[in-house]
């Protein structure tokens, strides 16, 4: 079976790095696939050997400029495709599906979309509208959790086969040599959804100050982030070190992962911090955590945006050592449940039967 796949970027980012490991498990498995980048050439995660990658994005400068440069991007897209001739096409990242869908039309063959954040978050009216329109031209779509397929049946009046997949987890590396320290991690794009001026705060509140923060990711926030660690005279507990790609190695010497956003598709941050066996702290928020984190058996779950519980549920396991090897240990069971393989075959099934439908 061929199956090409279309993404903005294989940048650092959930949803790429997901995108990797099936694309990867799906030529093992003994299929065909083609990656097309329409945004970016960047990739950062590493791919199988057999996995075609078509770069196919132009420079622009300016609201004109990316006009045209978006019409040359879908003339190359159906290019590509016609070139490919694959069984089917995904679509990942909701911000990009409406727009691959129309670029994709009248071309016969079978369109997956699947959306990567929380389905259910703000978007306006006309795009409500546009994505309503576009996505009545797909012939499925796979979303991450139980609550993401009923906010999608419900925008598409159940006109869709919309399939639950959750996302597969890479194999997290343990360094039984690396001790744990009195380090919280937490992994995210620095932007609004995440919640790092709330986990900020709450970190402040924690009365034992030998215990640090680090946060792992970039974006348009650094400036103002760096600003509130200064106001709070906590330059020295705090860390930014950007994006890295040793993850692993943070994961092995930090003690307590924590989760801070206001919305999320599927957290893969959350997921790998479990596989490694850290006691996790996740706000509850819509949607995914609660299906992973069974609060007070192998996580915490907080209010979202509660600056007071997140502090309490973070200073709890700071306390207590015992208490976050027993969250960690049943964390990590998480690993066989999303085992890659076996969430690549879920993939192939639902598009085997997209494709006979």
């Amino acid at each position: 079976m061929k199956i090409c796949i279309l993404i903005p970027s294989l940048k650092s980012g959930g949803a790429e790095r997901v995108l990797s490991i099936l694309a990867s498990e799906f030529v093992k498995l003994g299929h065909d696939v083609d990656i097309v980048l329409t945004a970016s050439d960047e990739v950062f995660y590493d791919l199988a050997e057999e996995v075609n990658v078509h770069k196919i994005c132009y420079p622009y400068k300016g609201a004109l400029s990316k006009v045209h440069a978006s019409f040359r991007v879908a003339v190359r897209m159906r290019k590509v495709i016609k070139e490919v001739r694959p069984d089917c096409i995904v679509s990942f990242l909701e911000k990009y599906n409406e727009l691959n869908l129309l670029c994709t039309r009248f071309l016969n063959v079978p369109v997956i979309v699947s959306d990567r954040n929380n389905p259910s978050a703000d978007i306006s009216s006309l795009r409500v509208f546009f994505k309503k329109a576009t996505y009545s031209w797909a012939q499925g779509v796979v979303a991450q959790t139980t609550k993401s397929k009923e906010t999608i049946q419900l925008l598409l009046n159940n006109k869709l086969p919309v399939h639950v997949i959750e996302n597969p987890i890479r194999e997290v590396i343990r360094y039984p040599n690396i001790e744990r320290q009195n380090v919280i991690l937490n992994i995210g794009r620095l932007v609004e959804q995440k919640g790092h001026e709330d986990l900020i705060r709450a970190f402040a509140l924690l009365p034992d100050k030998k215990w640090k923060l680090c946060i792992l990711g970039e974006g348009y926030l650094r400036n103002s982030l760096e600003e509130l660690i200064s106001q709070m005279n906590l330059e020295g507990r705090v860390e930014m070190p950007g994006t890295q790609r040793n993850v692993d190695e943070y994961f092995a010497r930090s003690s307590i992962f924590v989760l801070s956003s206001y919305f999320e598709g599927f957290p893969n941050a959350l997921c790998e911090a479990m596989a490694a066996g850290l006691a996790c702290v996740s706000t509850d928020c819509p949607t995914g955590p609660s299906e992973l984190v069974n609060s007070k058996f192998n996580g915490l779950l907080t209010e979202v945006g509660n600056i007071n519980d997140l502090a309490c549920a973070l200073r709890q396991l700071a306390e207590d050592e015992d208490l976050r090897s027993l969250y960690g240990s049943e964390a990590s069971k998480i690993v066989s449940r999303l085992d890659s393989e076996e969430i690549a075959k879920q993939w192939l099934d639902f598009i085997q039967e997209i494709i006979h439908c």
